[in-house]
């Protein structure tokens, strides 16, 4: 699955037991496992090897660009494509779609990536430069270790995320218009962080994610 996922541009397949993860959650958050035949869940995420794997979708099908969500149709066709195959039965829930889905959370409960006090997930590799696409719930046994927490990479960090945060909390408001409008600000929070350097998106994807310029993923269509 995670393979299937990968050719998709969906390069991070992270599993965790549903059970550990759920008593970590509000009541009103917890995942039912799939017809109580097992628990073992699957945080799906990507990196900026994405946005190469979604380009060359746009370049196949064109048409692709003029979606209404075309990062989150790409998405959602690519995880269900990569389950399908699957002789056990599953579900899936993406961080687009609402009710809300508690992702975050959910991925440091997993040991996947820790919240910073930007509120951005860090992982240990690529640091912010990480995006939490959606979590599949597959009907066999999860790993039955208890996740061991990722690495805090906060204590007596000098990249000042928090203060890049207050600045962009104080020039508008964590709501997509807002965020649109005044997206450097946001970008400098992801460029605070030390870790993951090397991971950052290309410029276009950064754009994009904060701006959805149609008119960069004609350009990306084109190649």
């Amino acid at each position: 699955m995670a393979d299937r996922c990968r050719a998709a541009g969906l390069d991070l397949v992270w599993p965790f037991e549903l059970r550990r993860v759920n008593v970590g959650l509000a009541p009103d958050e917890r995942i039912a496992p799939v017809r109580d035949q097992g628990d073992l869940g699957l945080l799906i995420a990507s990196t900026r090897y994405f946005w190469l794997r979604f380009g060359a979708a746009l370049a196949t099908d064109p048409e692709r660009a003029r979606r209404a969500h075309p990062v989150d149709e790409h998405t959602m066709e690519a995880v269900r494509g990569a389950l399908v195959p699957l002789e056990a039965g599953w579900a899936v829930r993406f961080a687009h779609e609402m009710p809300a889905l508690p992702i975050q959370r959910i991925a440091e409960l997993a040991g996947f990536a820790r919240l910073s006090p930007a509120r951005l997930s860090v992982h240990p590799v690529y640091g912010p430069w990480i995006a939490l696409r959606g979590i599949a719930i597959v009907g066999v046994a999860g790993p039955a270790d208890d996740p061991l927490p990722a690495p805090d990479p906060c204590p007596g960090c000098p990249g000042g995320c928090d203060a890049a945060f207050a600045r962009a909390l104080a020039a508008s408001r964590p709501e997509s218009a807002a965020i649109a409008r005044d997206w450097s600000d946001w970008l400098a929070v992801r460029d605070a962080c030390p870790v993951g350097r090397p991971h950052r998106y290309s410029e276009d994807q950064i754009r994009y994610g904060y701006t959805k310029d149609r008119a960069i993923l004609e350009d990306l269509a084109r190649g």
